[in-house]
């Protein structure tokens, strides 16, 4: 059980892990985008120089294809970086809301939510002398 001046402490630091977070993840986008963009050029490069026939079509393609690759693979990161969901901390946020919780549910005598809330807390349930135990 914890005590509600806890609870607003947690959730206060588990609000700022979050921020934390959110922030490092569009740090990691800013930096890749910046890298999107100078592959874009050196790809548009490559492209002029085709085009102005400085640049034959085998040279083209050495220099075009793994910048291709490169391009995509960075597109996917960034893709992939804005679609993740920044809930890894909401268990937590909802163990701590719960556990709070935990002493009303007591004095109510409301055993079936004690018992789904020490399933999900911890394992190893000991009852003796009217004392339960988890580990």
């Amino acid at each position: 059980m914890i005590p509600t001046a806890w609870k607003e402490r947690f959730l206060a630091k588990i609000e700022t892990w979050n921020t934390d977070s959110a922030d490092d993840k569009q740090r990691k986008i800013d930096r890749l985008t910046v890298e999107l963009v100078a592959v874009k050029s050196r790809l548009k490069r490559a492209n002029t120089a085709l085009i102005d026939g400085s640049l034959e079509a085998t040279e083209f393609k050495e220099l075009k294809n793994p910048l291709i690759e490169q391009k995509a693979g960075l597109e996917q990161q960034i893709t992939d970086l804005q679609q993740r969901q920044g809930n890894r901390l909401e268990p937590l946020k909802n163990w701590v809301f719960e556990a709070n919780e935990a002493e009303k549910w007591v004095s109510e005598g409301n055993w079936l939510e004690m018992k789904s809330f020490l399933k999900k807390a911890g394992s190893n349930r000991i009852l003796s002398a009217q004392t339960l135990a988890v580990s």
